[in-house]
């Protein structure tokens, strides 16, 4: 706290007053949550940027969100630094010379509606757009998950995902913080250090994408497997033995059978989180038969991000994300035969628009305060949400066939001999569109070891595909496959 009031005093220092947009981009450090307090300490609002960002996004940020000054690590200002106009502090410098302080020269007069931070989205899909999140919205998001997890001052959260994506902003930074837990940071993201952390670290709490999880799968099948067949086949027995007893007792003898590997992790994993995409089912599958199970939250930078939770234990299934968090409305608008349509949501989470864009606030919020959040789903019989894609990746045939894409490749899952694979619609001359499907040899390693020439992989592959494939409705299955 009073490091980052010393960071605010030294913002004031070069002119930067209440309503002013900052810069922010470092690597995840404590000087990062020290930067971003400062900056809202003052009264100014904080805009993070991913040092991913290319330097023609950063100039259209630039443009848009007319920043008053930039506090970068070395390592943001290498990537986009030299095409940017704002004046550019270095932020472990800053908080180095900056005096630490118990109080402000001057206190700021915020409101509930008081801009805090304004998140660039990636402009994947046209040009970023800022995400205007208040004092208010983060807070309402804290209340609301503060009676989803309990935590405390013996609690240890290892963060991982980037500290400008709100998922981990506010699950993995504001949440902690507000309960008295601690947070341990990483060097660097691999397998190996992940491990390490959670076991040091003696972790007991971590939030994470799919792809984070699948990472950490990956080590701990590795393990296994060094270990012979034999003992992969006793853990795979365990697996299963595990997810039954879940699936008939509500029953978890994970840390009874794979306390080693239990052990490895720490020993003392209370949650696992996992949201920005949807959670592959054999992955969730894994972690389960393991006694580790993976909670899953929905939501969107927009609603500061979280709208609905499924919470992870013995026999849960995976294919939902669960009902809408405390003080959070859901409904699916417009739907179809089949109970799909577009997931809206209404709650004190929702931003307060997009950043002098009134066209695009217009065409996401309602005037009742309603967010389109873009997402296709519907409800299960448990009235638990479920997603099928998002509205603009649909395919329709031309006999009128809606095909969800995102659907479709999770029931399609990981094939064989197959690095990666996209469905795609194209164009049909009987109108509407057939689907298509882009897939990619992996020509490194199949899952047997196998040595196989080029002309082989490609056999197998198109064979692996086809088998996949049979197992759709017809109407799912790619007409053309390259």
């Amino acid at each position: 706290r009073a490091m980052a009031f010393g960071v605010a005093e030294s913002l004031r220092a070069e002119g930067v007053v209440e309503g002013d947009r900052v810069f922010l981009s470092a690597e995840n450090h404590p000087y990062w949550a020290i930067a971003y307090f400062g900056i809202i300490s003052l009264g100014a609002v904080a805009v993070p940027l991913d040092v991913a960002l290319t330097p023609q996004q950063a100039i259209i940020i630039e443009d848009s969100a007319d920043a008053k000054i930039a506090l970068f690590d070395e390592e943001a200002v290498a990537a986009f630094g030299h095409v940017l106009e704002v004046p550019i502090l270095d932020l472990h410098t800053v908080i180095q010379e900056s005096s630490e302080i118990e109080q402000l020269s001057q206190r700021p007069n915020l409101q509930v509606d008081s801009i805090a931070s304004i998140l660039y989205t990636s402009g994947t899909t046209g040009d970023p757009k800022g995400v205007m999140l208040s004092h208010g919205n983060f807070t309402a998001m804290l209340g609301s998950l503060g009676q989803i997890f309990s935590m405390g001052s013996k609690d240890r959260v290892l963060s991982v995902l980037p500290l400008h994506h709100t998922f981990e902003f506010s699950c993995g930074l504001l949440m902690p913080l507000s309960q008295g837990t601690g947070i341990i940071y990483l060097d660097e993201i691999t397998g190996d250090r992940l491990s390490y952390g959670l076991r040091e670290g003696q972790v007991t709490a971590m939030v994470g994408v799919p792809a984070l999880w699948q990472l950490l799968e990956r080590r701990i099948k590795t393990q296994i497997s060094e270990r012979g067949s034999l003992f992969e086949a006793l853990v795979d027995g365990g697996l299963e033995l595990n997810r039954r007893v879940g699936k008939n007792a509500k029953l978890d003898l994970g840390k009874l059978l794979f306390s080693p590997i239990h052990s490895r992790l720490g020993g003392n994993i209370r949650y696992l989180v996992s949201g920005g995409a949807a959670l592959p089912p054999d992955t969730h599958k894994f972690y389960s038969g393991l006694g580790l199970h993976l909670s899953e939250g929905y939501g969107l930078t927009e609603a500061a991000p979280v709208l609905t939770f499924a919470k992870g234990g013995p026999g849960e299934k995976s294919g939902n994300v669960g009902k809408s968090i405390p003080g959070v409305q859901v409904k699916i608008m417009n739907e179809d035969t089949t109970g799909v349509g577009e997931v809206w949501a209404k709650g004190s989470n929702i931003m307060q628009g997009y950043f002098n864009n009134p066209d695009a606030t217009q065409q996401s919020l309602e005037n009742n305060g309603w967010l389109r959040t873009g997402d296709m789903g519907k409800f299960d019989h448990k009235k638990r949400l479920q997603l099928v894609g998002r509205a603009k990746e649909i395919v329709v045939t031309a006999t009128g066939e809606n095909i969800y894409l995102d659907d479709v490749e999770n029931t399609m899952g990981n094939i064989r001999y197959i690095k990666e694979y996209v469905l795609v619609g194209i164009a049909d001359n009987r109108g509407g569109e057939r689907l298509g499907m882009l897939a990619v040899l992996d020509e490194e390693g199949n899952d047997e070891g196998e040595k196989l020439s080029k002309k082989e992989l490609l056999l197998e592959g198109q064979d692996a595909i086809k088998k996949t494939v049979e197992k759709l409705p017809q109407f799912q299955r790619p007409a053309v496959i390259h």
